[in-house]
């Protein structure tokens, strides 16, 4: 089992049953983490993670239609590795295909975005001061479907017109700090 970005002993629900999973002698596990979370403290292997400044991303804002764009800042340090390395390195070494695989982080946002009607990576790189588009270039007709883009919408507007996100930049000034107990 690989498991990137959770922490499943901590937090899912029936801990006793969920903790008594992991401790199987017939399941190996390999956690992905920034941390040493109590689920990675159960694994037989745990792989180093890049955090967020340390690979480029997209992040879309809770309750609210913006995309963000989380470009990677600084290197990251040892042997981590983002999840779409570890996943395409796993890939290659089980021979699955999938085009993917083959495309950069940059590449796979870009098509992503294009494909879900948000315009493209050049575009949202182009947003770095925080404006945004005209309105008449921000909107568009949609099919209930995909009157809006959230997991939880219950909108049913057939025909609506909706507007496309704000395009965001994260800030370049950022800075990463990593924990001084550990130096990781």
């Amino acid at each position: 089992m690989l498991i990137q970005n959770m922490n499943p002993v901590q937090v899912a629900p029936e801990q006793r049953k969920v903790k008594a999973g992991f401790a199987r002698e017939d399941l190996f596990v390999c956690v992905h983490e920034q941390f040493m979370t109590a689920t990675a403290q159960m694994a037989d292997v745990v792989l180093p993670a890049t955090m967020f400044l340390e690979h480029d991303d997209v992040y879309q804002g809770g309750g609210q239609q913006s995309i963000l764009l989380g470009p990677k800042l600084v290197e990251a340090p040892g042997e981590c590795r983002s999840n779409h390395e570890v996943i395409c390195a796993l890939a290659k070494r089980v021979g699955a295909e999938h085009r993917g695989f083959a495309m950069s982080p940059r590449e796979i946002i870009d098509w992503t975005l294009q494909n879900s009607g948000w315009g493209t990576l050049a575009e949202l790189e182009a947003r770095r001061s925080g404006s945004t588009a005209s309105p008449s270039s921000t909107r568009r007709t949609t099919s209930a479907a995909s009157a809006t883009r959230t997991r939880s919408s219950a909108s049913s507007r057939t025909g609506s017109t909706c507007r496309r996100p704000q395009l965001r930049l994260a800030s370049s000034a950022a800075t990463c700090r990593r924990c001084p107990t550990t130096g990781t």
